[in-house]
């Protein structure tokens, strides 16, 4: 179906008139300001599921990260064809990822902090504007237009390109370091990333996640994390890396899908960074201690 024959289908006033209006989860964070968005990024990330979870139902709001942990709850990994039958049915969360020979299920903005601050529809208010995030960037649309953000499923497709701006602009990663700890079929994955996202902020953040292999396919599952860990970067524009910072985090036998935390937000532009140390270590019931050093 091209577009023309889609924007005759699903209309704008048959999204206000009918019943799709009442089943989709609308509900956007609004930030006046980029800062008061990464005050609210530090705030969140420091609660518990639990605690986040409340937070948001009093906000009348789900976020992305909260509604892939709901999937994860009751994905059926009995056999090959339920596994790919979820994959199919919620392709706007999750996708095969193919890493070093292994194929792992993850769900989409899997280690970056963005996924906390986006609706269930990918969908971000700042500053009177309203933005749909994808991987290859993102879409622009006025309070009076944001509603055909619900109509595109697709970066790509330029629907509404009359109404809604698309800026190919994505995220960039400057520094990733990995470090992993695996028994069998279980693995715990701690990431430090320098990651600068062209709306919304410039950080360097850690996600430690545990991960069971079944049939073939390294899935995201809850377990209770303890870790101690400590990072120094360097980074800066133009190639001149002069400001250094630091930042550590600690927890013990927190039972979640994964941890992430921001190590320290860097408010100004910046075209590059990387890692100058890392140490501690993270752990889980089901592996080995991960010890992360560099």
């Amino acid at each position: 179906m091209n577009n023309d024959a889609i924007k005759n289908n699903v209309t704008l006033e048959n999204i206000k008139s009918g019943g799709i209006h009442n089943t989709l989860e609308r509900n956007v964070l609004h930030f006046e300001t980029t800062d008061s968005l990464m005050t609210a990024i530090s705030y969140i990330l420091d609660m518990t599921d639990l605690e986040r979870e409340l937070w948001e139902e009093s906000n009348n709001f789900k976020s992305f990260y909260s509604k892939c942990n709901e999937l994860l709850e009751v994905i059926d990994t009995t056999n090959i064809n339920s596994i790919n039958s979820f994959i199919n049915n919620n392709s706007d969360y999750f996708y095969i990822s193919e890493q070093n020979g292994e194929s792992y299920l993850l769900p989409y903005y899997d280690e970056s902090i963005i996924m906390f601050l986006l609706n269930s529809h990918k969908i971000i208010s700042i500053a009177g504007n309203y933005y749909k995030i994808f991987n290859e960037g993102y879409v622009v649309a006025s309070e009076d237009n944001k509603d055909y953000l619900y109509l595109i499923d697709s970066f790509n497709t330029f629907m509404y390109s009359d109404i809604l701006n698309y800026t190919s602009t994505q995220r960039a990663i400057y520094d990733k370091e990995v470090f992993e700890s695996i028994d069998g079929k279980d693995k715990l994955r701690v990431v430090f990333k320098i990651e600068s996202h062209p709306l919304f902020y410039n950080c360097a953040s850690l996600s430690i996640t545990p991960m069971r292999k079944t049939l073939g396919v390294w899935i995201k599952c809850k377990r209770s994390i303890s870790a101690n860990v400590s990072a120094e970067w360097r980074y800066g524009s133009y190639g001149n890396f002069n400001h250094t910072k630091t930042g550590f985090y600690n927890v013990n036998n927190w039972k979640t899908f994964g941890i992430y935390h921001d190590l320290g937000f860097m408010t100004s532009y910046i075209s590059g960074g990387y890692f100058t140390s890392i140490s501690g270590w993270a752990d889980t019931p089901s592996v080995p201690v991960c010890y992360c050093n560099k």
